[in-house]
């Protein structure tokens, strides 16, 4: 599901940024940072349900068989989305040291905070869609 958010963000073709994500997903800040991004956006697009049922609903979607689309996001976003591609590309052996540097910085962990925040409402989205 993040893979064709990943090939628009880096201009890649989706069979290599699956691969890359494939790797990357093994790191546990990218998992986590994904995993609690999603659940937290899909907790506030359904406040009158519980736990339980957002979870059902989910299971019944995800039955259907669908392509996933991109993420969309606006152009003052692009800071969030590339470090989050940076992110992923650390996970799969792709960065470079300065684009890595960036993520140690305060700026660059607001910038990451807010690139979860935005592809975990899409692929909550996408989960129910």
């Amino acid at each position: 599901m993040v893979t064709p958010t990943y090939a628009k963000a880096k201009n890649l073709d989706p069979n290599d940024a699956y691969y890359a994500l494939e790797d990357a997903l093994r790191d546990l800040e990218l998992i986590e940072g994904l995993q609690y991004a999603t659940w937290d956006a899909l907790v506030a697009d359904h406040e009158d349900e519980d736990e339980a049922a957002i979870v059902e609903r989910v299971r019944k979607k995800l039955k259907k068989k669908k392509r996933y689309k991109p993420a969309a996001w606006r152009s003052k976003d692009e800071g969030a989305i590339i470090a989050l591609g940076v992110l992923i590309d650390r996970g799969a052996g792709r960065s470079s040291g300065e684009a890595l540097d960036l993520l140690e910085t305060d700026a660059g962990q607001e910038l990451l905070r807010r690139g979860f925040e935005i592809v975990g409402a899409h692929l909550a989205k996408e989960l129910v869609r």
